[in-house]
């Protein structure tokens, strides 16, 4: 027996093109997500290597002649420090794509070097920290034609270590 499916024709099609905007949404999410997860690893781990490298002795405010508390900013067209903590942090910002490359992730970095901290734990400031905050600007999101949330994020990660010197 040939069962009649003239009523069922073309829903196939009209499911298709009502879920199929939801699929995108939900994708385009799924990588912005994604990449901003990446971006967020990648800031607290340049955190830790200028947190490492203000620890070093050979990077001291008195070895360096320079002050304690500094702050660098760094974009795509300026990616250079005269202090050595910043252009590490920059350096190693730069080497995993965060500025300075064809797919730069931060408009803005910026890098606040403290080598006299003082850590609420301790009586005496004989930390190193290092403070990394990216500029992070969305991608795929702000492509959609209704999306009107913030396409700017600052992503900011501390570390603080003990000095060696």
């Amino acid at each position: 027996m040939r069962r009649h499916r003239s009523r069922e024709s073309g829903t196939q099609l009209a499911e298709f093109a009502v879920a199929l905007p939801l699929i995108i949404l939900l994708s385009l999410i799924a990588a912005e997500g994604a990449n901003l997860f990446r971006v967020y690893g990648v800031v607290a781990n340049a955190s830790r290597e200028g947190a490492r490298l203000a620890t070093l002795a050979w990077y001291s405010p008195a070895a360096m002649k320079q002050n304690a508390q500094v702050t660098c900013a760094f974009t795509s067209n300026s990616l250079s420090s005269t202090n050595a903590v910043c252009q590490g942090v920059a350096n190693y910002a730069q080497n995993n794509g965060l500025i300075g490359s064809g797919l730069q992730q931060c408009s803005t970095l910026t890098v606040n070097v403290n080598q006299s901290y003082q850590a609420p734990s301790d009586s005496t400031p004989r930390y190193s920290r290092v403070s990394v905050s990216c500029a992070y600007q969305l991608r795929w999101l702000p492509r959609l034609p209704s999306y009107a949330i913030a396409n700017l994020l600052n992503v900011t990660r501390s570390t603080a270590f003990l000095q060696l010197y």
